[in-house]
């Protein structure tokens, strides 16, 4: 069962610069998080599991950049957003579709510069870096985010008690700061939001997939 939207974050296009109890949880909660540590996934998840109690998407950015602009740019495949941003700092690579937790220390110093931003606004924490529809590419528009979902058949009101304590945690001055301070936005909402959500994402992708034959590690 699709539970809720949980958060946003744009991505950085960047370069190399010069069953319900009377009691609530009646048992610990579970995040299954499938990103390494210190990974923005990773910050909402313990973020979110502390107030509670107890194919990549930059991979498909850069495709549906070389899409729109018919460019030529080699995909070269790291273990995650830090080796990756590693290779941009070392000169391995030349560029870069990140989420900003990954880069924004080395932007903030200059190491790497921040070309653009992926999403159809301009984000809150580097207001002078222009959308990449700004830049040149209008409709180009790609958008991180992360859910949390529970499994088919839990009781709705489950669903709904988890919908309600999750939304109001993420109203929370402390933890809009921490992934605001990690490049990250919050979004509430509900499963029937996330569930339009997916389908559209999924309508969206599925033809830059198929096109290039991108298939998770």
């Amino acid at each position: 069962m699709i539970f809720r939207k949980l958060i946003l974050a744009p991505l950085l296009l960047a370069a190399a610069s010069a069953a319900m109890a009377e009691t609530w949880p009646s048992k610990p909660i579970r995040f299954v998080v499938a990103a390494p540590g210190g990974s923005s996934l990773d910050i909402i998840a313990r973020t979110i599991s502390d107030k509670l109690g107890n194919g990549s998407s930059s991979h498909l950015t850069m495709e549906l950049f070389k899409t729109m602009t018919s460019s030529f740019i080699v995909h070269i495949p790291y273990n995650g957003a830090p080796p990756a941003a590693l290779s941009l700092l070392s000169g391995e690579t030349q560029i870069l579709f990140s989420v900003p937790s990954v880069i924004m220390p080395q932007i903030k110093t200059g190491k790497i510069k921040a070309l653009a931003v992926t999403s159809p606004i301009r984000f809150s924490l580097l207001p002078d870096l222009p959308t990449v529809a700004e830049a040149g590419l209008p409709g180009f528009e790609s958008i991180t985010w992360n859910g949390v979902l529970v499994p088919r058949g839990t009781p709705a009101d489950i669903v709904q008690r988890l919908n309600t304590d999750i939304d109001a945690i993420l109203k929370q001055a402390d933890v809009k700061a921490r992934f605001n301070n990690a490049g990250l936005d919050t979004a509430g909402g509900t499963p029937d939001a996330f569930r339009t959500l997916i389908a559209a994402e999924a309508k969206k992708w599925e033809p830059i997939i198929r096109r290039t034959g991108a298939k998770i590690d």
